[in-house]
């Protein structure tokens, strides 16, 4: 499965996270990891560490000269700092969004995996952690979420829940021109993988974390729109 799911991985940096602009991910071997994992901003002409392809040399000097640096290092904003991923024994996971380190290289056999995931958009990362986490269980895998510690404490709290966004007779009117049975909204909703709470409108939606396109009502009207005329 290792093929696949860097291929995987590939295209959800271009496709939900705009070639890592919004969301980077890297995947890493767990099994020799010394928990708990720090994510910080370090002294770029300081910390050094070896590339998961073999390059070592400090973080400005990997920017500098690794194509992975070439490519990415611009979206690093700060010119003195680099954000590092590392385990409590100091070993470098990832320098994100650029490159990953070599103690966590992930080879064929690779049992265990631990995914990091960060960004400049929260919506965007949420959505990129659903979709792995998806691809992870679709494969066999138990999914284990971790503590995290940050300043913003309930960062995480509803991130494994579904939205919830209400969606109203009148608006789907206004939206389709034709009125559409609250029962009959429910069925076309949970035939695009939406749950409605109630059979009368307004109707509370659940929303899965991985439909980043869904935002509002007109996103909502425009999944009933698409069931309906598959069953017509």
């Amino acid at each position: 499965h290792l093929t696949d799911l860097l291929d995987y991985q590939e295209r959800i940096h271009e496709s939900i996270g705009k070639g890592r602009k919004k969301v980077s991910i890297g995947i890493h071997d767990r099994s020799e990891l010394k928990f708990p994992i720090i994510y910080e901003g370090l002294d770029r002409g300081k910390i050094s560490f070896t590339t998961y392809d073999g390059v070592t040399g400090s973080a400005a000097e990997i920017l500098q000269n690794h194509p992975r640096g070439i490519e990415f290092g611009k979206l690093i904003q700060s010119d003195s700092l680099v954000p590092i991923i590392l385990d409590d024994a100091g070993s470098v996971l990832s320098m994100p969004p650029v490159v990953n380190g070599s103690s966590t290289k992930v080879v064929n056999d690779t049992s265990k995996f631990l995914v990091d995931l960060t960004g400049t958009d929260a919506r965007s990362v949420r959505s990129a952690a659903w979709i792995l986490a998806n691809y992870f269980s679709s494969i066999g895998y138990i999914i284990e979420i971790p503590q995290m510690k940050c300043e913003s404490k309930d960062m995480f709290s509803n991130w494994w829940s579904n939205a919830k966004v209400k969606l109203s007779s009148s608006t789907v009117m206004n939206v389709l021109g034709v009125p559409v049975k609250p029962a009959d909204a429910v069925e076309y909703l949970q035939k695009m993988g939406l749950l409605a709470n109630t059979t009368k409108y307004p109707l509370e939606v659940q929303v899965p974390g991985y439909r980043n396109d869904i935002m509002g009502e007109v996103d909502l009207i425009e999944d009933l729109a698409k069931s309906m005329r598959y069953s017509s």
